[in-house]
């Protein structure tokens, strides 16, 4: 049986990663509270500039977009996968469900482009042989506009040069505080079914006019309307991974209660055979004499 003081030193090892995990669980805790407001504060505007996309494929005739179909002299070319994935470990198995959902969307990885943001998930992805470019480097953490922006404009640049044949987005999503899934979207070509209503058809029977097209007004939002996608889906990550290590470190903390408890119990019994083979041994000698 281990000595008392090495069990002593154990349970104090285990009270100190106990402290560390339940810090960490605060902090999360904070920082999706606060990615939470940013995403309230962001979504007015996303869904306006959706709304005005879908109102002028409803309102106007048929709108030939650049961004609904694949350019010509594009067969061939691989499709782009933007993973958004964690910048820190320690989360449960965040980035493993991410990659569990490319192995069953991607059919062949060495056929198309990786684009990674979140430094663990680029480390991971790497170890599974993913061809991510190594030059696209984004943080998922603190997000803000301005990174949103920078990737919308990389990734319609890349996209209307001929680069790429369709553009998706692979983050997780917060369903609730307790779910969080694994999700993949397709960015591009956009989908006209995806902005109108159920039953609706491009263009109404009272087409509106746009200065200077409905085409031209429908370009000039389309890098918003990424932008604001990507956005979201920056927050939404973000808030996920707090989330995840929240629940990592709250099931790390209750298994150091739990070890707590057992070895405390150990030492106790430790402590109460020693006090008893003393008192033997005394007893044993005043016998002798």
């Amino acid at each position: 049986m281990p000595g008392l003081n090495e069990i002593n030193n154990r349970i104090a090892s285990v009270e100190s990663t106990r402290k560390i995990t339940r810090a960490m669980y605060l902090m999360s805790a904070s920082k999706s509270k606060k990615a939470k407001k940013q995403m309230e504060a962001m979504l007015p505007y996303f869904r306006h500039s959706a709304e005005v996309m879908t109102e002028i494929l409803a309102a106007s005739g048929q709108v030939d977009s650049p961004f609904f179909h694949i350019k010509e002299g594009t067969e061939g070319h691989e499709d782009l996968y933007i993973v958004l994935a964690a910048d820190k470990g320690m989360a449960g198995g965040y980035n493993s469900n991410l990659l569990n959902l490319l192995k069953a969307q991607v059919a062949d990885r060495h056929k198309n482009m990786f684009w990674v943001a979140g430094m663990m998930g680029r480390m991971q992805m790497n170890r599974h042989g993913y061809p991510i470019q190594a030059d696209f480097k984004y943080p998922v953490m603190n997000p803000n506009l301005y990174r949103a922006r920078d990737m919308a404009e990389l990734v319609i640049e890349r996209y209307k040069s001929g680069e790429f044949r369709k553009v998706y987005l692979v983050y997780t999503s917060m369903v609730t505080a307790l779910k969080l899934e694994p999700t993949f979207v397709q960015l591009l070509p956009l989908k006209p079914e995806d902005f109108l209503p159920p039953g609706d058809v491009v263009g109404g029977d009272d087409p509106v006019d746009y200065e200077p097209g409905p085409e031209e007004v429908f370009d000039i939002l389309v890098p918003h309307y990424l932008k604001g996608v990507i956005y979201c889906a920056l927050v939404e990550a973000f808030t996920s991974e707090q989330n995840a290590r929240m629940f990592a470190m709250d099931n790390a903390t209750n298994s150091a209660n739990d070890m707590i408890a057992q070895l405390s119990q150990r030492y106790n019994r430790a402590r109460q055979a020693r006090i008893t083979q003393e008192i033997n041994e005394i007893a044993g000698g005043v016998q002798v004499e």
